[in-house]
């Protein structure tokens, strides 16, 4: 999960953890979940099918991403703390 978090780029990581994910409800009407969709289908599940009316898949996809905010974050922590050397 570590190697999968730090894949993703810092400016989709801090997006992620700062905007998408904390406003966000499993519901394609929500411009946020719209990007948190999208962006598990380019960096965590490139080859899975986009099952745009499913409430159960649409739920299971927020939960994948509330399972990886931890790792997301210590990337973005081991980022920044990069970038102040």
């Amino acid at each position: 999960m570590d190697k999968l978090a730090r894949s993703i780029p810092h400016e989709v990581r801090n997006k992620i953890l700062f905007t998408w994910l904390p406003r966000t409800k499993p519901s394609m009407a929500d411009p946020n979940y719209e990007m948190l969709f999208e962006t598990y289908f380019v960096y965590i599940e490139p080859d899975g099918i986009k099952k745009t009316n499913c409430p159960v898949c649409l739920g299971n996809i927020l939960e994948n991403w509330k399972h990886l905010e931890p790792y997301i974050a210590a990337a973005e922590k081991e980022y920044n703390e990069f970038e102040m050397l």
